[in-house]
């Protein structure tokens, strides 16, 4: 059987998360962090205040799925947010952050275009 190593088409490759982070090219960032083409901190202090105009940055940068890790407990973004995101055609999914780590490392495996949003 052949086996055939994969690479990532974007995205930052996640090396480890825990609790209070995530680790990139063995280097530590801390939540609250956005994981897009880069590792961005966040000046957002919770979940909640994520907004349309992420969602519509997102979407401007090509992403097709928005995760948003909403720390130990799943949340569910507003109403608003979820019918913006629709509109524009891409998927809005809200999970805990240990989940969202792990669902963007499986799809930026894949090469899809995903960004995430992530608080502890």
């Amino acid at each position: 059987m052949k086996f055939q190593e994969m690479g990532s088409a974007g995205g930052v490759p996640v090396d480890s998360y825990d609790d209070g982070g995530v680790e990139i090219a063995q280097v530590r960032h801390a939540f609250p962090l956005l994981l897009a083409d880069k590792a961005v901190a966040l000046d957002k202090a919770s979940w909640q205040d994520f907004s349309a105009g992420d969602v519509q940055a997102a979407f401007d940068a090509g992403a097709e799925m928005i995760l948003l890790g909403t720390g130990k407990r799943q949340h569910f973004a507003a109403a608003a947010l979820r019918v913006r995101a629709a509109e524009l055609g891409i998927s809005l999914e809200c999970m805990t952050t240990a989940a969202a780590c792990r669902t963007y490392i499986l799809l930026q495996s894949e090469g899809r275009q995903v960004w995430a949003w992530l608080w502890a």
